[in-house]
């Protein structure tokens, strides 16, 4: 579909410039800029419902965010750790049966790979329901993200990894520097692009550091997608291998070393094609060259994708050091 035919021409003038606006006005990816921490709780063992404990990592979710953090996911350094204890179960007879569970919910965040714990509070909750599911998620359901116990630790937590990133800083733009010249260029850009805002003076090396990896990273792939693009075309000449090679091109950056190479190769294919009668697809294109600002729109943007699907990718277990929480 293309999506310009269902844009006002006035409103598709004025998308650049909204664009760089937010940029500029957040300059770093908006995940970025959160501090992130892993909710970090064993899921129940078999026969048990899985209601509860998925309302309670939903729940933590909308807390996290209220109190400026971002959900992270296993692997993650920062961890956010309930601990549920039931004190009391309360059922009464009738027609429907009705169950009351008070509850204590330790909660606590640290540093899960050196065992350092930040701060912790408890909270003491009632759950009600015509089973125990329905009063664990009644129970959940009442966590208030503005509860002032929940705020302080939150505090606390935000001021001991903003004093972690500062500390070291070196020690992770080196250990990102490093990752790349394996070549595990997004790997060693996450690293510096989780730099949170709050650590002003590191974030800002964090970002001229993936601003460096980052052009040597689309110098690569142009290289290799130029390379896809002329395995596929030089296999046979017709106009599905066009398509294909001209969709391994569109990904080339115009900032990127080869850009002009991968330009002059898209430009060979037209030809052919229009010689032999055909037109290129119009909905595969090479991207044009920036022009004023767009190269920094681009690049946030390029930045803020890269953040989401690691937000939203699966996480890698890990024997996290909270014994003594």
């Amino acid at each position: 579909m293309n999506f310009s035919n269902h844009i006002p021409r006035f409103t598709a003038r004025l998308l650049p410039v909204l664009f760089l606006f937010l940029a500029v006005l957040h300059p770093f990816p908006a995940a970025a800029g959160k501090m992130v921490l892993h909710v970090y709780q064993d899921p129940p063992k078999a026969r048990i419902s899985l209601i509860p404990y998925r309302m309670l990592l939903i729940r933590m979710e909308t807390i996290l965010k209220k109190n400026g953090f971002e959900k992270g996911k296993a692997g993650d350094r920062f961890l956010l750790v309930p601990v549920v204890t039931v004190l009391s179960r309360d059922s009464s007879a009738g027609q429907p049966a009705k169950i009351t569970l008070k509850l204590s919910m330790q909660l606590s965040v640290g540093d899960g790979i050196d065992g350092t714990l930040f701060s912790k509070t408890t909270l003491l909750l009632e759950g009600n329901g015509h089973n125990e599911t329905e009063a664990y998620v009644d129970a959940y359901k009442k966590i208030n993200p503005d509860n002032k116990e929940l705020v302080t630790m939150f505090h606390s937590a935000s001021d001991k990894i903003a004093a972690f990133y500062t500390k070291n800083c070196n020690v992770i733009i080196k250990g990102a520097q490093d990752i790349a010249s394996k070549g595990q260029y997004e790997t060693a850009l996450l690293k510096l692009l989780l730099v949170p805002d709050t650590c002003k003076t590191c974030m800002e090396s964090a970002m001229n550091a993936a601003n460096a990896i980052y052009e040597i990273y689309i110098d690569k792939m142009a290289i290799s997608r130029l390379e896809m693009a002329k395995k596929v075309w030089t296999k046979e000449q017709n106009y599905k291998n066009a398509e294909a090679a001209f969709f391994h091109l569109s990904f080339v950056d115009p900032d990127a070393a080869g850009y002009m190479d991968a330009k002059n190769y898209y430009d060979q294919i037209a030809a052919y094609l229009k010689s032999n009668g055909k037109e290129t697809p119009p909905e595969i294109s090479l991207k044009k060259p920036y022009e004023g600002d767009e190269k920094i729109v681009a690049r946030q943007l390029a930045y803020k994708q890269m953040v989401d699907k690691y937000l939203h990718e699966a996480g890698i277990a890990t024997n996290y050091n909270i014994q003594s929480w």
